[in-house]
């Protein structure tokens, strides 16, 4: 019989990615939770036979036990709201909501957390989206639930979205990541979606444990060689910005990621491309993504 595995914030990059990786796998029946049942990626996963769609929220008590009845295990991710002055504590009281409401169900064996280390706690500096998780991780590990925290770093697919190449003229272009020529970790957003189903499928193995998951660690300006590799008579560089210049961006939330690329530069951080081999070996590199990605990659820098 399928295991049942309720999946918090499948309209979203990470719990979409999970819920699909999990709806290809004939061992799981999918129960994915959003807000929004009208959300064009909750339309799309119902095209898989094993998906079930519940509208939850997260401020909601009983919607999230009635998402969590009967389940087997359950993947929470939770998220920052930069519009909100208070995120941090908002984002924390909707994680506990979820972690006690696992704890009241008896029949759930594996929790999955999407986790982050804290720079506010390490450097003194916010990181909104950071700190919440760090303080919900926590909490649970407190409540001794069967948990597995999976620390996730930044996502190749940003370089779509608000980590984009600027253009510089018709040929140029360039990247803003303030990291200087310190490597950082990074990962397909799919292949996160892949980790955590082969997790799942070894309960015992990484219950009670924290896997810092990772595709690639490599240099901005590497990222830039890379890029251009896969692109025709385009040049994309390092931009060589600065945490301060970062901070003056016009990007959501962008004190708080400067903040954690900071954090990212000055402090050793767990990352492990090997470890997550030994969970998924197709775990894709960097190049192996842009590879893959090619002509999104030409179109976005045309």
């Amino acid at each position: 019989m399928a295991k049942v595995i309720t999946v918090f914030g499948a309209s979203g990059n990470q719990g979409g990615s999970v819920a699909r990786a999990l709806a290809q796998d004939s061992q799981f029946k999918v129960r994915a939770v959003t807000r929004n049942p009208t959300n064009e990626n909750i339309k799309n996963l119902c095209g898989y036979g094993n998906v079930e769609v519940i509208r939850a929220d997260a401020n909601d008590r009983k919607s999230i036990e009635a998402a969590l009845q009967g389940a087997y295990g359950t993947f929470v991710v939770t998220a920052a709201d930069f519009n909100d002055r208070n995120s941090v504590k908002k984002e924390t009281d909707q994680g506990m909501t979820i972690a006690k409401a696992c704890k009241d169900h008896p029949t759930l064996k594996h929790i999955i957390f999407s986790t982050q280390l804290s720079p506010r706690e390490v450097l003194g500096q916010e990181a909104r989206q950071c700190d919440a998780k760090t303080e919900i991780d926590r909490n649970m590990r407190k409540m001794n639930l069967p948990m597995t925290a999976v620390e996730i770093p930044c996502n190749y697919e940003r370089l779509f979205e608000d980590l984009r190449p600027d253009q510089v003229d018709v040929d140029h272009f360039r990247l803003y990541i303030p990291m200087g020529q310190v490597p950082m970790d990074f990962i397909s957003r799919e292949d996160v979606g892949e980790v955590v189903r082969r997790i799942f499928t070894q309960t015992e193995k990484f219950v009670h444990k924290t896997l810092a998951i990772s595709g690639d660690k490599l240099t901005v300006k590497r990222m830039a060689e890379e890029m251009t590799s896969c692109l025709y008579g385009k040049q994309v560089f390092d931009r060589q910005m600065t945490y301060a210049e970062f901070r003056d961006l016009p990007i959501h939330g962008a004190r708080d990621l400067a903040n954690h690329f900071d954090f990212c530069a000055r402090v050793d951080q767990r990352f492990n491309v090997s470890a997550t081999k030994e969970v998924f070996p197709y775990v894709r590199t960097f190049s192996d993504w842009c590879r893959e990605k090619q002509n999104i990659l030409q179109r976005i820098c045309s």
